[in-house]
């Protein structure tokens, strides 16, 4: 599930089962650009770019997978958080 305000967003990787929650990939850089059929990432030591996917999108270094039953918690200056979370 993800929502947002607009601004910022939290994304879930969450699953009440015993079974594997399906996966979520993120990748955080200045700008994802694809040239002549090749995309990357372009790093910064600020993200303006913040990717959250079901896949990493391609093979370069840098995707992370978000560990099942966490959030992803993204502020409007493009900060990112990992947030675990569980049942009680």
């Amino acid at each position: 599930m993800a929502v947002s305000d607009g601004e910022r967003a939290v994304v879930s990787r969450y699953a009440t089962l015993d079974e594997p929650a399906p996966s979520l990939w993120l990748r955080a850089g200045e700008r994802y650009v694809c040239h002549e059929g090749e995309c990357r990432m372009i790093e910064s030591d600020l993200a303006s770019t913040v990717i959250v996917a079901s896949e990493s999108l391609t093979t370069e270094p840098g995707w992370t997978e978000v560990p099942q039953n966490h959030l992803v918690l993204i502020d409007a200056d493009r900060s990112v958080e990992l947030r675990a979370v569980g049942c009680t």
